[in-house]
């Protein structure tokens, strides 16, 4: 729900300079209604299920981000500006952090979960094979596996295929005309007039 309500946020007028246009508007009242509805529907009985299994601790720090949730719709209610209204976000987010890792210390894991680590080139471990030694194929197309000959059989093929194709069309268009069509059009100047095709009822004996 958290990420849901900044979904919403974002079509706020960012500083007040723009107005909001009214399909934007309808959109933020009809998704604000739908967050509401699921935060007393789904979010509450969550919440009471942590109150009771966790430690008087964890479930208030639970019942603050059901609060906070709700608090931060104020500014998308009263259609604040978004610079109004994400400060708000940040510290629910926070707060969720905070909630986070009283609930792993409940559970027994006393290290806490990073929160600064997304940068540099997260989410990918630097440790791991870099995204360029998964390619399988070269610049031009060929599978590592093939050999030149296997290769250019396969491009032949698809060319031959997309000509029957395109032969089995009754009309084509001049980007996907096969070879002859292509060159008769060529043939045809620009001031070439092209013949008109008979009209049925209209042929001369």
């Amino acid at each position: 729900m958290h990420r849901e309500i900044d979904r919403i946020g974002l079509l706020l007028s960012y500083d007040g300079r723009e107005l909001v246009e009214d399909e934007q508007e309808d959109q933020i009242q009809d998704d604000l209604v739908d967050y509401l509805h699921r935060w007393d529907e789904e979010l509450q009985p969550v919440l009471l299920e942590v109150q009771l299994m966790a430690t008087p601790a964890v479930a208030d720090l639970a019942d603050r981000v059901s609060g906070a949730l709700l608090d931060i719709t104020t500014a998308i209610e009263l259609r604040r500006t978004f610079i109004e209204y994400y400060p708000g976000w940040f510290q629910a987010q926070d707060l969720l952090e905070v909630l986070r890792n009283a609930m792993r210390k409940e559970l027994g894991l006393t290290e806490t979960l990073l929160s600064d680590s997304r940068h540099g080139d997260w989410p990918w471990l630097s440790d791991r094979p870099p995204r360029e030694s998964y390619l399988q194929h070269y610049p031009d197309g060929r599978h590592f596996s093939e050999t030149e000959e296997q290769f250019l059989q396969r491009i032949q093929s698809a060319k031959n295929e997309a000509l029957t194709r395109h032969g089995n069309n009754q009309t084509l268009s001049p980007s996907t005309a096969t070879a002859p069509e292509v060159t008769k059009m060529k043939n045809i100047s620009p001031g070439t007039k092209k013949p008109r095709p008979m009209q049925r009822g209209k042929e001369k004996n």
